[in-house]
């Protein structure tokens, strides 16, 4: 079951299928851990990470903020959340939240939402070099850690700058300091462990954004899980110091890179993006598939499957779907032709065998509409669903039937009825003989 650009055609399942959809945020601490909110005050801002509100949500949030701080104007808090909102809702360039960040650090210097705030407009200032601005960056979080020791969240920037500084002990550091911390809840701290547990032996796993990045990596620094596997951070890899970082500097004689390579790369790269529109990670993307190709680098290469779907439509090989993670395994027809398929028994193995599942159903979890980790948890009947053809196609009906129980089971849980009903309907397609499908097209 080979198609281009697409997962699969079956009737009747596209919104499922978009489940799989990129989803570039990770789920950490809640408003409980925020250090600075107090019972009497509007809803915390929530980090993308958390929960996404939509335009409406933060517009109303922003408006909560706006009057509690009308009533309190000496609040640095109020000021933090209202940009929080703002950067949300209308973007990170705002000068009005910008403005609000530095009042904030103004009223309280040792606000730890407001230090950790600041940081992004520290990383975006045009002048000093990148190593300049993580130095600031670090001085700032190691002052929100000091003002509020418990708080996850510093972590994050903490572990980027120290990267980009190549400081990898003390990078090292911050990933236990959010497993120790709780930053990441049990659903997605499970999500990483299936991820890593998806990778063949030595793997290069490229990821897109926090969710799929932080929780792996803090699971292989804090137990040990998995060393073998590279975790490479797309959006990150754009920056020239990452790229060394995690190439020659972590993989020494394993790179496909060397630091010369690396560097050819970004001084062609302004002249390579302005002729075909790709970021220096797609273009290092790019030559390493080409080495592999070539036979001047054995792999094996994966992308988790949260990334972006243009990196795959555009890299120009056969990828396959093993669990969590598409594996690069065969070139395709042609530059920026991508054939997708999934290796369905493999897949159901890794389910059965490795995967921590509970936590997908963890009724102790607050699985709100918004939640991110919901979002993300609803790959799992997507990529189950696949599993189920797969599994047919080579004529394993016992496991296409366990793989759809599943799905099915995981989407009651979180309430997706129409899904319910769209996966019996495919049950009922692909298994005719089978009554057990009824039960739920009964309910239509």
């Amino acid at each position: 079951m080979l198609q281009k650009n697409h997962l699969m055609t079956t009737p009747g399942r596209t919104a499922l299928l978009a489940m799989l959809a990129c989803i570039l945020i990770y789920t950490g601490a809640g408003a409980s851990t925020t250090p600075s909110h107090q019972d009497d005050m509007p809803a915390h801002v929530e980090s993308l990470r958390d929960e996404i509100l939509g335009g409406d949500g933060y517009v109303s949030v922003e408006k909560a903020w706006r009057e509690y701080l009308a009533l309190n104007p000496e609040s640095a808090i109020a000021r933090v959340e209202i940009a929080r909102a703002i950067r949300y809702g209308r973007g990170w360039d705002s000068e009005e939240r910008k403005e609000l960040i530095r009042e904030a650090l103004a009223i309280d210097p040792e606000c730890p939402e407001a230090l950790d705030e600041f940081t992004g407009i520290v990383r975006n200032e045009n002048e000093g070099t990148t190593a300049d601005k993580n130095d600031r960056v670090v001085t700032l979080l190691e002052r929100a850690v000091k003002s509020a020791p418990r708080w996850p969240v510093p972590h994050f920037g903490l572990w980027s700058a120290c990267v980009l500084l190549g400081r990898v002990d003390q990078a090292e550091d911050h990933l236990r300091a959010l497993i120790e911390k709780g930053a990441f809840p049990p659903p997605l701290l499970d999500f990483g462990y299936n991820m890593l547990m998806s990778a063949a032996p030595n793997a290069i796993v490229f990821t897109n954004g926090d969710n799929d990045t932080y929780p792996p990596l803090a699971l292989q620094a804090a137990a040990g899980i998995r060393p073998d596997v590279s975790i490479i951070n797309l959006s990150l890899l754009n920056i020239p110091e990452y790229a060394i970082e995690v190439f020659p500097e972590s993989l020494g004689d394993e790179s496909p890179f060397s630091k010369d390579e690396l560097e050819r790369i970004e001084k062609n790269s302004n002249t390579v993006y302005k002729e075909t529109g790709r970021f220096r990670a797609g273009q290092i993307v790019e030559a390493l598939l080409e080495k592999l190709r070539q036979g001047e680098y054995a792999g094996p290469v994966s992308f988790a499957l949260t990334v972006t779907p243009s990196h795959l439509d555009n890299c120009g090989c056969k990828v396959e779907l093993e669990g969590l993670l598409w594996r690069v395994t065969d070139r395709a027809a042609g530059p920026g032709d991508s054939i997708r398929g999934i290796d369905g028994p493999r897949t159901l193995r890794l389910y059965q065998s490795k995967f921590r599942m509970d936590s997908a159903t963890d009724l102790g979890f607050r699985w709100t509409p918004t939640s991110a980790v919901r979002m993300i948890v609803k790959n799992y009947p997507a990529l189950l669903s696949q599993a189920a053809e797969g599994s047919a196609e080579e004529g394993d009906l016992e496991g296409a039937r366990y793989a759809l129980r599943e799905a099915i089971r995981l989407l009651e849980f979180h309430g997706e009825k129409e899904r319910v009903v769209e996966m019996a309907e495919y049950w009922k397609e692909l298994d005719p003989e089978n009554a057990e499908p009824d039960r739920w097209l009964t309910r239509k």
